[in-house]
Formats: C-alpha cells, structure tokens, sequence
C-alpha cells in the first residue's frame, strides 16, 4: 500500500531527523514544509517507492546520504536556497532521471554531486 507524508503540525519544525524515514519501502510521496531548513543525514535512506520530491525555499541544506538508495526516485526540484548537498545525497537512486536546479547554478551543484549524476542536472 502506497503510503504519502503531509506535515501538518502546529509547532514549527525547521528539520526532519537522521533516519527518520529509514527503509520506509511504502512511502511514494513527501511534502515537505516551509518552515523546514534542513533534510538532515539518511533521512529518507531506501525508501525505494518514493517517486518524487519538491524541495521548498526554506531548506539550505540537504544531509549526507539524504536519499540514498531512493530506488524509485524519478525527480527532484531543488531551490536556489540550497546551500550545500551533502555527499552521496542521490546515490544509487537508479530511476532519477532529472534534478531540477536554478538557472544559472549548474556550477555549484556540480560540487555537490558525484560525475556521474551531472547529465542529470536540469535548470529551469
């Protein structure tokens, strides 16, 4: 069974933790807030069904292994907020077929990723 996550807390959070999402296999579709500023290390670390994710202007910075092996991610739209990437944030997420970027910012997100993810870089 598909499984999507809405954040709809009253509190305002500003991160989501280490591993929180860990081998969620059901998990297809995230929202992420906009009071979030950070995706810290391995939050969504194999959640092989997730198929999309839209990063929100509020997020600086996305952790190491953020969403390795994301099996089944096929996008990700990336603000201009975005500040660093942490290493292998993307790896072995076999189905991505584009990151989407800021025109003008290839440059900066080529030092954030492995080679061979840079053909996969679009700007919008």
């Amino acid at each position: 069974m598909p499984y999507v996550i809405f954040f709809n807390f009253k509190n305002v959070f500003i991160t989501i933790g280490e591993n929180a999402f860990n081998d969620c296999f059901g998990l297809t579709s995230v929202k992420i807030p906009n009071s979030l500023t950070e995706i810290a290390e391995a939050t969504f670390w194999q959640c092989k069904g997730l198929k999309s994710v839209v990063i929100p202007d509020s997020v600086n910075k996305i952790g190491k292994s953020a969403f390795w092996g994301c099996e089944g991610l096929e996008t990700v739209i990336v603000p201009y907020s975005v500040e660093e990437v942490g290493e292998e944030a993307f790896a072995n997420c076999d189905s991505l077929q584009k990151i989407v970027i800021p025109r003008g910012m290839t440059y900066r997100f080529k030092e954030f990723l492995s080679e061979d993810l840079w053909d996969r870089l679009v700007e919008r």
